[in-house]
C-alpha cells in the first residue's frame, strides 16, 4: 500500500482541530494587543461603566488581511458587541443604532480590484438624540479606527484617488477621523482610542 497521507493530524476529529484553531487564534490576538499610552488612569475601565462608542471601525472590524491573510469572520463579533456582551459595559444605544444603520463601509483590499476608501463618518452627521445621552453614557468614550492590510498592495501614499485628500497617506487619520477625535474631546473627559490595524 502507498501511504498518501502526507500530513498526519494530531486531532481525531475536525471539531477538535477547529477548537484548537480558535484557541491559537485567541492566543495570537492576546499577544498582538499593544498598549501605546495610558494617561490619567484612563485604563482599566471598570466593568459596568456607561460608555459611548464612536467610529465606523467598531462595526466594520478588520479581522485579518487580504490574500493569504484573509479571515472569514462570519462567526466573529464586532467591537461594540464585545464591549457590551463580553466586557460588560453599558453602551450608548442611540449611538450604536446610528452606526449600525450606516451602509457605507471602508474599502476592500481585494486582490484584483482593491479600494482604499477609509469610510469614516463625519461627526457632524451624528444625530442630536445621541448627544443627549452623552451624560448618561459619559464614563468614557471609545473611538475605533481601522486600517486593513494585505499582500500585493502597497499602502497608498496619496489618498486623492480614494475619496481622500491629496498628499495624505493611508495610515494617517483622514479629515473625518480628525474631526471625530476633536468632537469627542469636546464632549468627554475619558477617551480611549483603539487602532484595529492589519499593518505592523
Amino acid at each position: 500500500d502507498i501511504d498518501t497521507e502526507y500530513f498526519k493530524s494530531e486531532f481525531a476529529t475536525k471539531e477538535a482541530a477547529f477548537a484548537n484553531g480558535l484557541a491559537v487564534a485567541e492566543e495570537i490576538v492576546l499577544e498582538s494587543v499593544v498598549l501605546l499610552k495610558n494617561e490619567n488612569g484612563a485604563l482599566p475601565l471598570p466593568r459596568g461603566s456607561n460608555i459611548s462608542v464612536f467610529g465606523n471601525g467598531a462595526k466594520d472590524v478588520v479581522y485579518g488581511g487580504a490574500g493569504s491573510g484573509e479571515v472569514v469572520g462570519l462567526d466573529a463579533h464586532n467591537v461594540t458587541y464585545v464591549l457590551r456582551e463580553v466586557a460588560g459595559y453599558n453602551v450608548n444605544p442611540t449611538l450604536k443604532t446610528f452606526y449600525d444603520g450606516r451602509r457605507e463601509t471602508r474599502g476592500v483590499l481585494d486582490m484584483y480590484r482593491p479600494t482604499f476608501f477609509i469610510g469614516e463618518v463625519s461627526p457632524f452627521e451624528i444625530p442630536r438624540a445621541s448627544t443627549m445621552e452623552y451624560g448618561t453614557y459619559g464614563d468614557a468614550a471609545i473611538i475605533v479606527f481601522g486600517r486593513p492590510g494585505g499582500e500585493d498592495h502597497d499602502m497608498q501614499l496619496d489618498m486623492a484617488a480614494h475619496r481622500g485628500v491629496q498628499g495624505e497617506h493611508q495610515l494617517e487619520l483622514d479629515e473625518d477621523e480628525r474631526d471625530l477625535l476633536e468632537y469627542v474631546k469636546d464632549h468627554f473627559d475619558r477617551i480611549i482610542v483603539i487602532i484595529n490595524s492589519g499593518q505592523p
